[in-house]
């Protein structure tokens, strides 16, 4: 299945969810969201953006993330994300993220695996392995702010952070 020149539907409060072989194509925005999610499967999945950059003159639209997500028990595996903006991002903004493994995947344009600007729940057990990155601007990013420090709210700080994070063979 491919989509393309959209975005693929938010998918919230999902018990089980499994999205295996499908390609997205010049989204827009996001291209493939799951908040507040449990139990989760993301396989063999392909994003990029061929038209986007063929109609922009070669450049990446901002606010267009590869796989975005937030909850626990996530498998992200075998995917290849190539997007000029976040590739994988969890954005635990309404709720925590928990039991997070990444692995097998290749990662082109963009900023890489991320942690998302908006952690005001936190991380925890993530791991990330096996992974190529080629042509990313930023490999590994964690980019959560403690609220504490910063007077913000984007950052869980003391009572919601980012802990237990695991990155190999990368």
């Amino acid at each position: 299945t491919t989509v393309s020149n959209n975005k693929l539907v938010t998918l919230t409060h999902v018990t089980t969810l499994a999205i295996t072989g499908v390609s997205i194509e010049n989204a827009s925005n996001e291209h493939l969201v799951t908040e507040n999610d449990s139990n989760v499967t993301i396989s063999n999945v392909t994003i990029a953006d061929p038209g986007t950059l063929a109609a922009n003159g070669n450049s990446y639209l901002s606010n267009t993330d590869g796989i975005d997500f937030a909850g626990s028990n996530f498998t992200i595996k075998n995917c290849n994300v190539n997007d000029g903006d976040d590739d994988i991002c969890a954005k635990p903004a309404s709720n925590a993220c928990s039991n997070i493994l990444i692995t097998n995947d290749t990662i082109g344009a963009g900023h890489g695996i991320s942690v998302g600007g908006g952690t005001a729940f936190g991380i925890s057990k993530m791991t990330v392995s096996n992974v190529t990155f080629n042509g990313t601007a930023d490999g590994l990013r964690l980019k959560a702010q403690d609220s504490s420090a910063t007077g913000s709210s984007p950052g869980g700080g003391t009572a919601h952070p980012v802990v237990n994070v695991l990155y190999s063979n990368i």
